[in-house]
């Protein structure tokens, strides 16, 4: 079983082709959203990252994998079910061309988000409806490849926010609003109703050619913002490699 304190963040990272039996773990429900991918890899990575996911809870919350209950948000994050949900444990997942992330909390909502480096030829127009105005005036100086890493570092952080959250981003509207700082996305507001603490937002460093970020809520009274906070990173392939 492994421990968490409230003032600890953990993120595992699973990429692929992870462990033969991930797939198998999987509920029925799991196993039909994965037959709907049009391309094995899609399915493939699907499968991989639920298995996972599944993998490393069981180790939080000391049950076997396959057993873990799931249910929906109000806007479908997926959140702990049945006996499980009482036990303070937050999860977040992520995945983008097999890679996935996980990252655990307890007593506090988390959001992980991770995307692959790509050209975006529409990140400015993007930015400027999603983001808002102040995030995609960060953009508008760069050169076509810098734009490029830069706007997926923000969608990123403002991804990671939403999921926080527990929003959808088709319903997110004004819940958050990314900037920047030192070079950094950060989020300068978030929905009080929802974040009544506040929100707090970091960049991580992850696979080359992918870019991530990790957002959470901060507890009444008792948190001094990331740095106050300890963020633990763990290879799902070696950390559970005799589990």
């Amino acid at each position: 079983m492994i421990a968490l304190g409230v003032h600890e963040l953990h993120v595992w990272t699973a990429a692929p082709p992870g462990r033969p039996d991930d797939g198998a773990i999987c509920n029925a429900e799991e196993r039909a959203r994965a037959a709907r991918f049009v391309r094995p890899q899609d399915r493939d990575a699907f499968l991989h990252a639920r298995g996972a996911l599944r993998v490393v809870l069981g180790h939080y919350l000391d049950a076997a994998p396959a057993a873990i209950e799931f249910a929906s948000g109000p806007w479908g994050k997926p959140e702990l079910a049945g006996p499980f949900a009482r036990r303070g444990f937050a999860f977040n997942l992520s995945h983008a061309g097999g890679l996935a992330l996980i990252a655990v909390a307890r007593e506090r909502a988390v959001g992980i988000d991770v995307e692959r480096v790509r050209a975006m030829p529409e990140a400015l127009a993007i930015a400027d409806r999603v983001i808002g105005a102040r995030g995609a005036a960060g953009l508008e100086h760069l050169d076509p490849r810098q734009r490029d890493l830069a706007f997926l570092r923000l969608w990123t952080a403002h991804e990671a926010c939403i999921k926080a959250l527990g929003r959808a981003l088709a319903v997110a509207g004004e819940a958050v609003r990314i900037g920047w700082a030192g070079g950094s996305p950060v989020c300068d507001w978030a929905d009080p109703g929802a974040a009544p603490d506040g929100l707090d937002l970091v960049s991580l460093a992850t696979a080359p050619g992918h870019v991530a970020a990790l957002a959470w809520t901060r507890r009444p009274a008792a948190d001094a913002g990331p740095a106050g906070m300890n963020i633990a990173r763990f290879d799902y392939a070696a950390s559970l490699a005799d589990c």
